[in-house]
């Protein structure tokens, strides 16, 4: 069984239980920007099922370069779990800076980043 969740940007993480145990989750934590990383990142820790996420994605969001890398430190530093982490970009961002982030999410998250811009 897949479940997909879609959590708007401003839901307060204290409202939220974490999700039941299912094959495969994924999770959607829409209108991100980067002011509003660490609210992301504690929906996502709330939420976090038993086996974690399938996948993470950042849809109609709008990140930067630096927005990105604090998504991924404070997801790592709240322990959440994910096979992949699927990003959108408000700016373009340079290949070097694309294997950065890359490298990052492996090391601090061991799981694959897929950026993409509009």
């Amino acid at each position: 069984m897949t479940t997909g969740v879609r959590v708007p940007a401003g839901v307060s993480s204290d409202v939220l239980v974490p999700l039941p145990t299912t094959r495969r989750v994924h999770l959607n934590l829409s209108d991100v920007v980067d002011a509003n990383v660490n609210d992301a990142c504690d929906v996502a820790q709330e939420l976090q099922p038993p086996r974690g996420y399938t996948e993470i994605m950042c849809e109609s969001s709008t990140l930067t370069e630096a927005g990105i890398e604090d998504l991924i430190r404070g997801l790592a530093y709240q322990r959440v779990e994910m096979n992949w982490l699927v990003v959108h970009s408000s700016v373009t961002i340079t290949q070097q800076q694309e294997d950065e982030l890359v490298s990052l999410a492996h090391s601090t998250l061991g799981c694959p980043l897929y950026i993409y811009d509009s």
